[in-house]
């Protein structure tokens, strides 16, 4: 078999093979983002000589016996390591899985393929080069079901029953080569499947053992399942939401999802997976029975931050995630509010001024974590999605352009008012900007009107 290489730029140089992912993704006629080169011996001169012919330089990475010569030029980057082992054998031999240990001669054309990894790749299968594959490196427990997310691939059943048999040496591994591995499983539009997997190989549950709780942890009426199943519901709600946004109804809210870059696609499906992990911990029941979690959305932002600082997730991503785990009840309570006894505009305003820029992503989560309840309350649940979908119109088609605009600021409150700068001109600021948000103002002069009577109220009940 010929790859789609051109390999002229390594005519004349020292034997080497390409091998890895770079021959893997050539097989399925997939453009690799870089190429990984072994050869014999002497790496850092043949990263050389290539540098020279491609009019790039050498950056060299590791230690020891393990440094790799990275060539980096205009169009490509190339990865010069030595051959583990005595052969060409023994370095594939020493793989991870075997659509990984395929070998391309540069000199010969020829492919090199000892444990079968070209027909694991014709039937899309992730399989272990040796039994010792895991605690060689036990990061790749997780590279396996990143490989599978990524190529829409099955694991070999040998090969899942080793990953639950070695789940527990994950916690060797640090804690950014995991989030790198579960990052890019993540960002994949189905991933669901394989967190699934991953849960029923027990490898997430070592990976993130603050999951493990949900999986007892039964709810109230409004839910027909446990915790974690919700959690698994809700996330592919959020997934065919990130898929197909129409239901989204605004068309800028439809705009907003479609647009959404794969770093906060992320970032919304990790909210997602912990955003319940305050409440095995809160659960409470009441004399007549009804269960309660007051206080886990709270709970569950302090736990998410503790795993997020244990997998090195950086803290721009880390900040949002808890924002949204800190705040995802909020439209529920809005919700709830309007049904018993009517919103009131300032809370709408409130809501809005404390989600700040993160309104959206609190909505789109609001609307996954309320499909994702089962089939038990549907038209409650049903009510709370349009409920929600409206608040999203409203932000898209009002309150962010409010939110930009000050209709009056703390210098004009202290001239007119004679209001020293205090905590309570901050409260009144706020206030404004609520009121404004919710709609109830719109220019300087009914902002000025409404802090008249606001501290005529407050003299008068002052009197009283």
């Amino acid at each position: 078999m010929q790859l789609p290489f051109k390999n002229r730029i390594f005519d004349g140089l020292p034997h080497a093979y390409l091998v890895g992912g770079s021959v893997r993704d050539m097989v399925r006629k997939v453009q690799p983002l870089d190429l990984d080169v072994v050869v014999p011996r002497s790496p850092f001169r043949f990263a050389r000589l290539l540098a020279t012919r491609l009019d790039g330089k050498v950056i060299t990475l590791g230690k020891d016996r393990f440094n790799v010569h990275r060539v980096v030029s205009e169009d490509l980057s190339i990865d010069v390591t030595a051959i583990k082992g005595d052969d060409i054998h023994s370095d594939l031999l020493a793989r991870d899985f075997t659509i990984n240990a395929i070998a391309f001669d540069l000199t010969s054309g020829k492919i090199i393929d000892p444990l079968g990894g070209m027909a694991d790749l014709r039937k899309g299968r992730i399989k272990m080069v040796s039994p010792d594959a895991f605690s060689n490196d036990p990061a790749r427990l997780v590279r396996a079901f990143r490989m599978a997310a990524a190529m829409a691939f099955q694991i070999a059943p040998g090969t899942l029953r080793a990953i639950a048999g070695q789940a527990d040496a994950i916690r060797m591994v640090a804690g950014e080569r995991i989030w790198a591995e579960l990052e890019l499983i993540l960002v994949c539009p189905n991933s669901l499947p394989t967190i699934r997997l991953m849960a029923e190989s027990h490898l997430l549950l070592h990976l993130i053992p603050e999951l493990r709780p949900l999986m007892s942890c039964s709810q109230n009426r409004h839910h027909n399942t446990d915790v974690f199943t919700h959690t698994l519901q809700a996330y592919q709600a959020l997934e065919e939401l990130l898929a197909d946004p129409q239901c989204l109804v605004s068309p800028s809210a439809i705009e907003w999802a479609t647009q959404l870059p794969s770093c906060d696609q992320v970032m919304i499906k990790t909210a997602l997976l912990f955003h319940d992990l305050g409440k095995p911990a809160s659960r409470g029941v009441r004399s007549n029975g009804t269960v309660h979690f007051f206080g886990h959305a709270e709970g569950g932002a302090v736990l998410a931050r503790s795993i997020g600082q244990r997998l090195r997730i950086p803290n721009r991503h880390l900040n949002r995630i808890e924002s949204i785990i800190r705040h995802h009840q909020r439209p529920l309570f809005l919700f709830l509010a309007q049904d018993r006894a009517g919103l009131h505009p300032k809370a709408l305003g409130r809501f809005f001024r404390l989600c700040s820029a993160m309104t959206p992503y609190i909505l789109i989560h609001a609307v996954a974590d309320d499909a994702g309840k089962g089939a038990q309350g549907r038209g409650f649940h049903q009510d709370g999605i349009v409920f929600y979908l409206e608040l999203m119109e409203h932000y898209f088609e009002s309150v962010l352009n409010e939110m930009s605009i000050s209709l009056i600021n703390g210098h004009d409150l202290m001239k007119i008012f004679g209001i020293p700068p205090s905590p309570f001109l901050g409260k009144i600021l706020k206030s404004i900007k609520e009121l404004q948000v919710a709609g109830v103002l719109g220019n300087r002069d009914q902002a000025i009107k409404w802090v008249t009577k606001y501290l005529e109220d407050r003299c008068g009940m002052s009197d009283r």
